[in-house]
């Protein structure tokens, strides 16, 4: 069964609301919209609401990645947002909330200008307004919030270690 995919337009931000499962059989549609919205649409924002997403699976996972990936290579951002409980599941066993830049609600996403990379990070910073410097691949370290740590690629020398000025270089094309 394909899934319902809605996509509504605020600003230059484009926001899919997916309804159903994302499975080996509905996947290829996600990825097709998300695909054409970053790359061929070149959307700066695009908004995944996975609220109504009742099961998910490798090839759904798959998908998002992909979408992730073609957002980093031209620099627009690809937002998760509303995870049901099974999505975010998933992306916990598969260690992609660090990947991702995930919100709580749709409202969250739109006004957010600072990304932020990861499940951890998001959740501190809004606990947190006072740290709006925070960059793409940063989190802060739960028990010294004012020390940055990298989160940005799984390969970076830094990740998980607490920065030092010049010890993490984060240029715009994500590298």
């Amino acid at each position: 069964m394909r899934p319902l995919i809605c996509i509504r337009r605020v600003d230059q931000t484009a926001i899919l609301n997916v309804f159903g499962d994302i499975d080996l059989a509905s996947s290829p549609v996600v990825r097709k919209i998300l695909i054409r919205e970053v790359r061929e649409n070149r959307t700066p924002i695009v908004v995944c609401n996975l609220a109504e997403v009742g099961y998910i699976d490798s090839s759904g996972i798959v998908s998002l990645v992909e979408g992730l990936t073609a957002s980093r290579e031209i620099g627009s951002r690809v937002i998760l947002c509303s995870l049901s409980p099974v999505v975010r599941e998933v992306l916990r066993l598969a260690k992609l909330l660090a990947v991702f830049e995930i919100y709580k609600d749709e409202n969250q996403a739109l006004v957010s200008h600072n990304p932020r990379i990861g499940w951890e990070a998001n959740e501190q910073v809004a606990g947190n307004r006072g740290c709006g410097h925070i960059r793409p691949g940063l989190v802060l370290d739960s028990c010294n919030p004012s020390v940055p740590r990298c989160l940005f690629y799984l390969a970076c020398p830094f990740r998980g270690k607490p920065l030092q000025s010049g010890s993490c270089r984060l240029t715009s094309d994500g590298s």
